[in-house]
C-alpha cells in the first residue's frame, strides 16, 4: 500500500530557512482535500495566474506548531511563509536494517508531489481535540506578496527580458529557482514603456506580461517554467479505456466531457482602435465569441496586431475539453503541464440480435450480418491529441485528474 509523507520546513530567528522536519505522524490526511493546479484563472477566462490551496490539520499536543514565543513550537521568527513538502512512494514499508522482512518489504522511491507554503492567516487552535488548521499555498502564491521591481525595469525590454527581471528578486529566489533559460516566451517583442509596472505586485506584472507573451507559468519541484502554450512534440502517455486492446485499462473516470465553447474567442480587439484578429471559420461555425484586451506596456500598431494574432491563433477555434481520472502512480505522477498525450476510448460492441455472433470485418457476410450495437456513446479515438492544462491530486483516494485540452 502506497503512503503520503509530509515537511514542513520553518524559518529561525533570523529568517533563514532550518531545513525539512517529518511531521506525517501529526497531519490528518483524512482532512486534507485535492491539491489542485491549473495554468489559466478559470475555464471561461484565459491568461491569467492561478493559485491553489487546501487545509492541512495538525495533532499540536505538545505546542510544536504553536506561534512564535512558545517554548515547543518549531517556529521562531514566524509561521506563514515556512516551506511545506509533500512526498509519495508506492510502499509504505519500513525498510531500515533489522526491521524490513526479506522478500516481503518493498524499497521504492520517495517523490515531491508537491511543495508549498503556509499561510496561518485564519490558524486556528481547537482545545478539545488539540488539532491545529493551517491553509497550504502553491508556492507560486508568493508572487502576490512581492512588489515589481519597477526600477529595474527599461523600456526596450523584451517580454522574457521582463519577466527574469520581476521574478529574479531575493523574495522569491528563496522560495523557488529562477533562470533565463527556463523563459521560453510564445511571442517575444520589445516593451514600449513600463510604466504600468509600478506600484504593482509580481502576480500583477506577470498576468500582464504572461498573457501579452501568450506564455503560461508552472513550478516543476521548485523551479519556474515559462514557456508558449504549444505542446510537446511527443506523446508522454497514453490513458486506456475499458475497451481498448492495446493495454491495461488505467482510466478510472471521464467528466466534465464539452466541446471547449467555454474557452473559445474568435473576435480579438484592442480597446479604442480599429485593431482586429479573427478566425472567419470559427465565427461562422460558432457565431461572435469577443475578447477585447488593452495593455499600456505596448504602444505600437503593429506590435498590437502580433499579440492579438497569436492570441486568436491560440483560442479561435472550440477544442474539446475534459477531465479524466487515473490512478496514482509513478509514471502518471511525472506527467506536466502541456504534456502531450493521448486517450485510447473506444466503446463496448454486442451483437443485434441476442445468440448472434459479433461482425469481424474481412469475415462477415454482407447483406447478412448486421452492425453491432455500441455499450455507450462516448468513443474518443486514441489518434486525437490532448495536452494538459490542469492536475487535481486526491490525498484520499490517491487519484489524479488530468484536465485535457484537444491540440
Amino acid at each position: 500500500m502506497s503512503r503520503f509523507r509530509a515537511y514542513i520546513n520553518p524559518t529561525d530567528d533570523s529568517g533563514n530557512f532550518t531545513g525539512f522536519v517529518e511531521v506525517t505522524e501529526d497531519v490528518d490526511f483524512n482532512s486534507m482535500g485535492a491539491i489542485k493546479q491549473n495554468i489559466d484563472n478559470d475555464e471561461y477566462n484565459v491568461g491569467l495566474l492561478r493559485y491553489s490551496q487546501f487545509k492541512l490539520k495538525l495533532t499540536n499536543e505538545t505546542g510544536k506548531y504553536s506561534d512564535v514565543g512558545t517554548a515547543e513550537t518549531i517556529f521562531k521568527k514566524r509561521r506563514g511563509g515556512s516551506k511545506f513538502r509533500l512526498t509519495w512512494e508506492k510502499s509504505n514499508d519500513n525498510t531500515q536494517c533489522g526491521v524490513a522482512i526479506c522478500g516481503t518489504a518493498i524499497i521504492s522511491p520517495e517523490i515531491t508531489v508537491f511543495e508549498g507554503v503556509l499561510n496561518d492567516e485564519a490558524t486556528r487552535l481547537n482545545i478539545i481535540d488539540q488539532k491545529i488548521k493551517f491553509t497550504v499555498l502553491t508556492i507560486d502564491s508568493v508572487f502576490k506578496s512581492v512588489e515589481t521591481n519597477f526600477a529595474s525595469l527599461n523600456n526596450g525590454d523584451l517580454f522574457s527580458a521582463a519577466l527574469l527581471t520581476v521574478l529574479n528578486q531575493t523574495e522569491i529566489t528563496k522560495y523557488l529557482t529562477i533562470s533565463a533559460g527556463n523563459i521560453n516566451v510564445g511571442l517575444d517583442v520589445a516593451i514600449d514603456t513600463v510604466a504600468e509596472f509600478e506600484n504593482t505586485t509580481v502576480k500583477e506584472a506577470l498576468d500582464n506580461l504572461l498573457f501579452a507573451s501568450n506564455s503560461v507559468l508552472y513550478i516543476e519541484g521548485t523551479t519556474v517554467i515559462i514557456r508558449s502554450r504549444d505542446a510537446d512534440a511527443t506523446s508522454s502517455h497514453t490513458f486506456i479505456g475499458q475497451a481498448s486492446n492495446n493495454g491495461i485499462e488505467d482510466i478510472i473516470n471521464i467528466t466534465d466531457l464539452s466541446s471547449g465553447q467555454n474557452s473559445l474567442f474568435n473576435f480579438w480587439t484592442w480597446k479604442d482602435t480599429t485593431l482586429k484578429a479573427t478566425n472567419g471559420t470559427s465565427i461562422a461555425d460558432n457565431g461572435v465569441r469577443k475578447k477585447e484586451i488593452d495593455f499600456d506596456m505596448i504602444t505600437n500598431t503593429a506590435k498590437r496586431q502580433s499579440i492579438i494574432d497569436a492570441q486568436r491563433d491560440e483560442f479561435g477555434e472550440r477544442k474539446q475539453e475534459l477531465k479524466l481520472t487515473t490512478n496514482l502512480t509513478y509514471e502518471t505522477l511525472a506527467l506536466m503541464f502541456l504534456n502531450k498525450v493521448n486517450v485510447d476510448y473506444p466503446t463496448v460492441y454486442a451483437p443485434a440480435n441476442i445468440g448472434d455472433l459479433l461482425p469481424y470485418y474481412g469475415l462477415a457476410v454482407y447483406g447478412a450480418a448486421i452492425y453491432p450495437i455500441g455499450q455507450f456513446s462516448l468513443t474518443i479515438n486514441v489518434l486525437t491529441n490532448f495536452k494538459i492544462l490542469g492536475i487535481n491530486l486526491n490525498t484520499k483516494q490517491q487519484t489524479i485528474e488530468f484536465k485535457l485540452r484537444e491540440i
